[in-house]
């Protein structure tokens, strides 16, 4: 926006010397000119800021999808900078007023009483632009302050935006990972079964106790269940026969597995059959 200058031309401006309250009223129109220009500039900055903060509510509405509050004060933002704008033309309006008073005071010329009475509506014409230029001042800087408050609380908004989708991002991680562990065990070769013996046959000799540790191959995910039994048995006829067979140290890579007798026992042969299996399969 441009604003016209209330200063008259070299002649009026001579003409207004002439007449020293004349030029004292010029002088105080164009002082009021200038003030009017700085309004204008803020009016225009106040826009500038709306645009901006128009810009920054939409952002903030994609990603969040939208804030009522920010809607809410945008419009009264509006509001305000509609309400300024018709001060500034009502002020534009008192300015044509004042030029022509202005005019008809240098045309009466000499006229005292006349100039009297064009100077006393001048003063009131000034005192109102002046009472109106307070009022578009003090809007101006509620409008500041509200634009000011507004953007505190975009920032605090986006800042609770991005620390809830730091959190979701957290558990799309977490649920990633679960996925895939899940992916990898049903991908993963099934584990079956393993067998096998264990066991002595000698004659006369006795290879009694006698024990092995067996190793799984390969090895299972977890402790697998152990079945064994009795196979074959050989022993002397003129004592008792006596024998004890169990499993030591069962882990997911192997077992230690044990034959044995006890008291006047001779044994000559034993053979075990064992068989392991995981507890669960996928």
């Amino acid at each position: 926006m441009t604003v016209t200058n209330l200063k008259r031309s070299s002649d009026s401006e001579t003409k207004g010397q002439n007449s020293p309250i004349t030029w004292f009223i010029l002088q105080q129109v164009n002082a009021l000119g200038e003030r009017l220009e700085k309004l204008r500039d803020k009016a225009e900055k106040s826009k500038e800021n709306n645009q901006a903060l128009q810009k920054d509510v939409e952002d903030l509405k994609k990603k969040q999808g939208g804030s009522e509050y920010a809607a809410e004060s945008l419009t009264e933002m509006r509001k305000d900078i509609k309400q300024l704008r018709k001060k500034v033309n009502g002020i534009d309006e008192l300015k044509k007023q004042i030029k022509k008073l202005v005019t008809q005071s240098e045309t009466q010329g000499t006229n005292t009483a006349a100039n009297q009475n064009n100077i006393k509506h001048i003063r009131t014409e000034v005192n109102q632009v002046k009472s109106k230029t307070k009022a578009i001042q003090s809007t101006g800087n509620n409008n500041k302050g509200k634009i000011s408050r507004l953007r505190s609380k975009l920032t605090g908004l986006e800042q609770s935006v991005k620390a809830r989708q730091k959190i979701v991002d957290g558990k799309i991680t977490s649920f990633q990972r679960q996925v895939n562990t899940a992916m990898d065990k049903a991908t993963r070769p099934r584990k079956g079964c393993q067998s096998g013996t264990f066991g002595a046959h000698a004659y006369p000799q006795v290879k009694f106790p006698a024990s092995r540790d067996i190793k799984f191959n390969p090895q299972f995910d977890a402790t697998p269940s152990l079945v064994y039994g009795l196979y074959l048995y050989d022993t002397w006829k003129d004592t008792n026969p006596r024998l004890s067979t169990y499993i030591r140290g069962l882990t997911r890579n192997g077992f230690n597995l044990v034959i044995t007798t006890f008291s006047n026992t001779v044994m000559w042969g034993a053979h075990i059959s064992w068989m392991a299996c995981p507890k669960t399969i996928l």
